[in-house]
C-alpha cells in the first residue's frame, strides 16, 4: 500500500529526529510515535527519514542534512532533560538548514504550545496526535498555503504566535494505524536475552483514570483508544517474523478491557511467545482472575503505579486505590509466583514526613510477602498539565519560562514546599539501588555494566540507610552525579538518574 503512493510529491521529504532519552539500562525504545506516523505521510506521497540519535550519532545526521532537501523537520519533544538533546540536535539543524521549518511535535510542546513556540528555534507545533496534521502541514508547506486552518498545530505568522483549532483523536485504530518496522533498522531495537529476542511495543494511547499528578488528563483527556484484540495480534505477527519471542508492553493502560487482553495473552502463549508489562496496570484491576491469566500465558512481570503508602496521600493525589489494594496485589503475585515492579512517588506538595515514612514502610511489607518485587521510588515534579501544579504553585514554585529552563526539571529542582529535596534524593537513590539494580525490575534490559561497579560498592551504604531510615548526607546521590558527569564526557553512557 505504501508503495503505491510514493510517486506524488517524491522530491520532497520530512526528516523525523528522535532524540535520546534517560536511560541507565543497555536498552533503546523504538521510536513510536514516528512508526505511525511516517507510513501515513509516505501513503500520502512523502519520503521519509527517520534519525533515532539512539542509535545514530550527530556525524549521520549531518550527513542526510547535507543529501536532502526537506519540507520540514521534526523532533518528539519530551519534558525534562531530554529537551537538553532535543536543543542540541536543533542546532546543528540550522546550521545545516537555516531556512527549514523545526516541527515540535510530543508531549511538552502539546501541553505549552505557546511556550514552546516563543523559542527561536521552533517554527511549528504539533499539538497532540500528529498522524493526520502532519500529512496536511506537509501539504501546505509543500504548496505554499496558509497554516491557519490546519487543525491541530501552531505556528509563527509576522511574529505572532497563532494556535489553531484542535484536532480530534483518531478514534479507529484498526482502520487508520499500523507500524511500519522497515522504516527503521529493527535488529538494533532487540534487545538480546540468551534465547529471547525481546521488543518493546505498545497497543494504545491514553487513560482514562484521573490521577493529579499525570500529564494524561490534560493530553488525552482520560480518553483510551487503542487498536483490538485482532489487529494487534496481526501488528505483532510483523515482529514474530524477525525472529521476537519475547515482547515488553509498555502501554499507558493495558488491562481496560480484559477480553481484549486474554485474546492477546492467549495468541502468545499459542506462538511460544513470552511477555511482560513494563506499565499500565493498576491495583485497583487486579484480580486472582487476571493473575492466572497472565501466569498460563507466559507473563512473568508485571508493573503496578503504587505511588505511596499514605491513604492520605493516596485520596490527595486522586489516585482512587487503597493501601489494602496494594498489600492485595503482593499476595495475589506471590500466590501466582508473578515479578512485580511498583512504582512510588514523594515530594509532593502537602505531603509530610509520617507520609514518606508509610511508603517506606508498606516496601517492607510488600518484600516481606512477594521477594520478586522491585521498586522505583521518583521524586514528584510539577510537570505542564498536571493538576497538582496548582498547589505546587499555591506554596510558591514558579513555572519555567523557556525550554532551557523546563531542561532542568528533573535533574536541579529545588522547589520552596520541600523541606530537604536531599533527604527525598537520598531516599530514592537507596531505593533504586537497593530493590531495582538487581531484580528483573525490567526482564528485557540489563544496567548499563559499568554501573554496575559503583552500584555493588554503594549497596552497603544504601542497605545501612534503609534499614535505619537515615537519609542524611546522601553521598550515593553525589557519586552517581559525578558518574553520571564523568562516564556522559568520556562517551561510555549518556544518562544514569
Amino acid at each position: 500500500m505504501i508503495e503505491e503512493n510514493t510517486k506524488k510529491n517524491e522530491n520532497f521529504e520530512v526528516i523525523l529526529i528522535n532524540p535520546k532519552l534517560e536511560n541507565p539500562y543497555n536498552s533503546i525504545f523504538p521510536p513510536f510515535a514516528y512508526l505511525f506516523i511516517a507510513p501515513k505521510l509516505i501513503e500520502s506521497g512523502f519520503r521519509v527519514k527517520i534519525f533515532d540519535n539512539q542509535i545514530e550519532d550527530e556525524y549521520r545526521l549531518v550527513d542526510i542534512l547535507k543529501k536532502s532537501d526537506p519540507l520540514w523537520i521534526g523532533f518528539t519533544v519530551m519534558t525534562g532533560s531530554a529537551i537538553k538533546n532535543v536543543l542540541k540536535l536543533t542546532k546543528i539543524v540550522k546550521k545545516y538548514k537555516p531556512y527549514t521549518p523545526i516541527v515540535f511535535g510530543g508531549a511538552h510542546p502539546t501541553l505549552l504550545p505557546e511556550d514552546t513556540l516563543k523559542h527561536p528555534m521552533v517554527d511549528i507545533v504539533v499539538i497532540s496526535e500528529g498522524e493526520l496534521t502532519t500529512i496536511e502541514l506537509s501539504e501546505a508547506l509543500q504548496e505554499k498555503r496558509d497554516l491557519t486552518y490546519i487543525k491541530g498545530i501552531g505556528f509563527k505568522k509576522e511574529g505572532k504566535i497563532i494556535i489553531n483549532e484542535k484536532r480530534e483523536f483518531i478514534q479507529d485504530w484498526d482502520k487508520n494505524l499500523y507500524f511500519s518496522w522497515d522504516l527503521i533498522d529493527f535488529k538494533k531495537y532487540i534487545n538480546h536475552l540468551g534465547k529471547f529476542q525481546n521488543l518493546p511495543f505498545i497497543t494504545s494511547r491514553g487513560c482514562p483514570f484521573r490521577c493529579s499528578f499525570c500529564y494524561n488528563l490534560k493530553a488525552n483527556y482520560r480518553k483510551w483508544r487503542g487498536w483490538s484484540a485482532e489487529k494487534t495480534i496481526e501488528e505483532i505477527k510483523k515482529i514474530i517474523d524477525f525472529g521476537i519471542n519475547y515482547i515488553s508492553f509498555e502501554d499507558d493502560a493495558f488491562d481496560i478491557d480484559f477480553k481484549r487482553i486474554k485474546l492477546i495473552s492467549t495468541f502468545l502463549k499459542e506462538n511460544s511467545i513470552r511477555w511482560s508489562l513494563d506499565n499500565g496496570l493498576r491495583v485497583s484491576l487486579f484480580n486472582e482472575e487476571k493473575a492466572s491469566l497472565f501466569k498460563d500465558t507466559n507473563c512473568d512481570h508485571l508493573s503496578f503505579g503504587a505511588e505511596s503508602g499514605s491513604q492520605k496521600i493516596l485520596d490527595y493525589i486522586n489516585k482512587d486505590i487503597t493501601v489494602e489494594q496494594i498489600i492485595n496485589v503482593s499476595e495475589i503475585t506471590q500466590h501466582f509466583h508473578l515479578g512485580a515492579k511498583y512504582s512510588w512517588m514523594i515530594g509532593f506538595p502537602n505531603e509530610t514526613k509520617d507520609d514518606i515514612w508509610a511508603t517506606l514502610n508498606l516496601i517492607d511489607t510488600i518484600n516481606k510477602i512477594n521477594s520478586r518485587s522491585a521498586h522505583f521510588i521518583g521524586i514528584f515534579a510539577p510537570y505542564p498539565g498536571v493538576e497538582l501544579v496548582r498547589d505546587a504553585e499555591k506554596l510558591g514554585w514558579r513555572p519555567p519560562h523557556s525550554l532551557e529552563e523546563w531542561s532542568l526539571l528533573r535533574e536541579e529542582q529545588n522547589p520552596p514546599y520541600i523541606k530537604d529535596i536531599w533527604l527525598l534524593r537520598a531516599i530514592s537513590i537507596s531505593c533504586y539501588i537497593l530493590f531495582a539494580t538487581e531484580t528483573q525490575s525490567r526482564t528485557f534490559s540489563a544496567l548499563n555494566p559499568f554501573l554496575k561497579y559503583p552500584l555493588t560498592i554503594l549497596r552497603i551504604s544504601a542497605k545501612f540507610r534503609w534499614r535505619k531510615r537515615f537519609f542524611s548526607f546522601p553521598i550515593e546521590y553525589k557519586i552517581l552525579m559525578f558518574s553520571k558527569n564523568f562516564l556522559s564526557k568520556i562517551g561510555i553512557v549518556d544518562y544514569i538518574t
